[in-house]
This record gives C-alpha cells, structure tokens and sequence, in this order.
C-alpha cells in the first residue's frame, strides 16, 4: 500500500501473474497525455474502485459521497443504501459510474424486475439517473448488446449500465456470460481516461 500524495487515502499496488492484465492495466494508469512513464515507475495517479455486493454498496457510496477521490467506480450487484440516496443532494459531481445487475438479483432493487416496488432503497433506473445527471450527459444513450444475455447502456464513457438477462446476485461468470467482464471492467476504465 502506498498513500497518495496530498491526501488521507492508502491506496493498494496492482500485483498480477497475468502479463496481459499487467499490460491492459498499465495503458490504463499510463494513457494520460504527457505521462513520464519512467518518472512513475510505469504507474500513473489513477486510482478505481470495483466492488461485489456489500463492496457494490461501499462503491456507490464512494461515488457518491468522495468521488474526487477516485477516478472511476464499478458496482456489481448490491444496492445505494436509502441513507445515501436521501443525502446525495448535499454531494456534488457523481462520480464516472459503471453498474452491473443481473435480471435474477433480488437483492438489488430494479424496477424492471418488479424488485423495487417494497425496498425502501432506490431502484437502480433511478441511481443510473442520478449518475447520468452529475455527470452533465445531455445525449442519448446508445444500447450495446453483447449477446442474447448482455446488453450495456451507455451513457458517452461515464455512465455505463450492463444487464445481464437471467443472472443471479453473484459476480458475473465468463461461463455464463459467453464473455470476461473483467476485461469490459478494464475497458470502462479505458474509456473514463480518454
């Protein structure tokens, strides 16, 4: 771990086996314009955070309450807490938000399966919505279907939405999905910096 500069936070190094992880994740921290990659070791300032169900709900949390802090978040399954939505007014600038939900996840609430209806949280349409307004996106989104199961909204490279038909709250698999998400995951980040 290693603070960064200027700020409270501890922030974990990458460790990987996998050269082809290392190598997408160093374009990823090294894409800025003007990077010194030998000044940095070959690691820019970037820092994201992804989290899986209760890590989902401290994600949106943080994209929420410290999004200068990060720059760019990755929600799997999970929730915004009713807490934090009732609050969101007094936080500004939302930050670059990625959301993946499972048709099947009843612990999310969505109203596209009905599992909003009696959860006192926000229905994730409305936490998409709230994201896509901080972040200033006028245009339309545009719909990427994947395959018969995955479809992402986007919204421009801040705002992503995957739905994945028939899934269940667990972390997607590349069994099931026909496809890593990880590396779509990696990809969002891509995007976030260009």
């Amino acid at each position: 771990y290693e603070k960064s500069s200027g700020s409270d936070l501890t922030i974990p190094k990458i460790k990987s086996s996998d050269t082809e992880i290392k190598s997408k994740t160093k374009k990823i921290f090294c894409s800025k314009k003007g990077h010194n990659e030998k000044e940095s070791n070959g690691f820019c300032k970037k820092c994201y955070v992804v989290g899986f169900s209760n890590g989902a709900f401290m994600t949106t949390k943080l994209a929420v309450e410290k999004p200068r802090y990060f720059d760019a978040f990755v929600s799997v399954g999970g929730m915004m807490p009713e807490n934090v939505w009732n609050h969101r007014k007094n936080h500004k600038n939302g930050g670059k938000f990625f959301r993946i939900n499972g048709t099947k996840d009843a612990v999310t609430p969505m109203r596209i399966n009905d599992s909003a209806k009696y959860n006192p949280n926000p229905a994730m349409e409305d936490v998409i919505d709230y994201f896509v307004n901080e972040n200033k996106i006028a245009s339309e989104p545009t719909l990427e279907i994947i395959n018969d199961k995955i479809k992402i909204t986007k919204y421009e490279n801040s705002v992503w939405w995957m739905l994945i038909k028939d899934y269940p709250h667990s972390w997607p698999s590349s069994r099931f999905c026909e496809l890593n998400i990880n590396e779509i995951i990696l990809d969002f980040f891509l995007r976030t910096t260009l």
